[in-house]
């Protein structure tokens, strides 16, 4: 593949749906996210769970690739994988991050190209109040989400996720 992808937008707006449609039918890499809160059933398979002790002293032997905390949670990626990315200029890799991250990635990655996600603001609160994860509700979480909106201008393209199959076919059009 000539691009690589990044994914944001809201929280609920489907970016994981789209981003295992998008792995299956491109085979597109992706790195492991590291987190220190528990990993759900159901949730993507690049999640994988560090305690807190295990996740600061990889972050210092600098094993762990842009460690930032979210909400209470403290998310990165194993090293390895964005070395591997960034060498690459992006190409073959697909990423599903928050709006600054996204911004980071297109940055370093000369052929990463940006989409923001995004779906009616009455489907996302829908779809928020169907999953089990109160993670997911945490007003800490929907605060950070309105201050992420300033970054949504800035992505190469804008597409509705409403549809997540229609989503993925404007997405493929655009590589």
């Amino acid at each position: 593949m000539r691009t690589g992808v990044a994914l944001s937008g809201l929280i609920g707006v489907g970016k994981s749906t789209v981003e295992a449609l998008l792995r299956e039918r491109l085979q597109l890499r992706t790195p492991n996210t590291l987190v220190t809160r528990p990993v759900e059933s159901g949730e993507l398979s690049s999640y994988v769970h560090l305690s807190h002790e295990e996740f600061l002293r990889r972050a210092r032997a600098k094993e762990i690739a842009l460690p930032l905390q979210f909400a209470g949670t403290w998310y990165g990626y194993e090293a390895a994988d964005w070395r591997e990315a960034i060498a690459s200029g992006g190409r073959g890799w697909l990423f599903n991050v928050r709006p600054y991250l996204g911004l980071i990635l297109g940055s370093l990655m000369s052929d990463m190209r940006l989409f923001w996600l995004e779906v009616p603001e009455d489907v996302r609160l829908v779809r928020l109040r169907g999953r089990r994860a109160e993670r997911d509700r945490n007003a800490v979480r929907a605060a950070k989400d309105r201050e992420d909106l300033v970054y949504r201008e800035l992505y190469d393209f804008i597409i509705s996720s409403e549809d997540a199959e229609a989503c993925v076919e404007r997405i493929q059009a655009h590589l």
